[in-house]
């Protein structure tokens, strides 16, 4: 049985894709999975019939589908059931299946009728997907200072990480990160005290000191790390370092 749960923006649920009363039933019959695409173009050299690949290695997600049956024991509760399904599927940001969820935004809801009783009939869901990867729970690590940080990433994306510097009983000043995206540096200084938040999560992007944006004084790539056997290095002496992640899969 194909169990999926559609969630709000703060990831509440809004449904359960699977219910079986004396008045109704409901069930997932068809789910489609993203498309995966590389973000480049194909482009052709002048006269040459040479066709080249331009553009980087991430991958862009296509739609999600999910079809729901439903059953009710009349018409009545058959078009309660759809017109729930329906709300919810118009509001839903997340899909969960088991522990892992999918970044969604809806884009269309079909509802059908089948026989004479109407009692019976499917709602066709279709969804955006933000990104192609099925996430895992978060995960969380603390980081030491100025010391090469080994980290395993398993799954097939790339991480982007929510790193989180604040400053001791010292100012810190242009604190570094060195990351697979290379090196990585905030122009501004960490007061005593004082939180620095580097956020590249999927669906988040964010430079703050203090809740303060700051974006304007990064210099380099938000970090990120490839998956497999990694190093991090938070060059930021007296700090408490923390890193959050998610890792994903196709």
């Amino acid at each position: 049985m194909i169990e999926r749960t559609l969630l709000d923006a703060d990831q509440r649920p809004l449904l359960v894709c699977w219910r079986n009363t004396d008045e109704q039933a409901l069930y997932v019959k068809e789910e489609g999975l993203p498309e995966v695409t590389p973000v480049g173009v194909i482009e052709d050299v002048g006269a040459t019939g040479v066709r080249i690949y331009v553009g980087g290695d991430a991958l862009r997600g296509g739609e999600y589908s999910l079809t729901l049956g439903t059953l009710g024991k009349d018409h009545a509760p058959l078009f309660d059931l759809q017109r729930t399904v329906m709300y919810a599927a118009l509001r839903t940001r997340f899909i969960r299946r088991n522990l892992e969820t999918l970044l969604v935004h809806p884009l269309r809801v079909k509802r059908t009728i089948r026989g004479s009783a109407q009692n019976g009939g499917q709602v066709e869901a279709q969804f955006a997907a933000r990104v192609p990867f099925w996430l895992a729970p978060e995960r969380f690590m603390t980081v030491t200072p100025g010391v090469p940080v080994p980290i395993g990433i398993s799954g097939q994306m790339t991480v982007y990480p929510r790193i989180e510097i604040k400053a001791g009983n010292s100012a810190v000043v242009s604190p570094s990160i060195l990351s697979d995206a290379g090196l990585t540096t905030v122009l501004s200084t960490i007061a005593a005290g004082q939180t620095l938040v580097l956020d590249a999560r999927p669906g988040q992007w964010a430079v703050t000191l203090n809740g303060v944006d700051i974006s304007r004084l990064l210099s380099g790539p938000q970090p990120y790390l490839l998956t497999g056997d990694r190093l991090l290095t938070v060059s930021a002496p007296g700090s408490l370092i923390s890193m959050t992640w998610q890792e994903g899969n196709l």
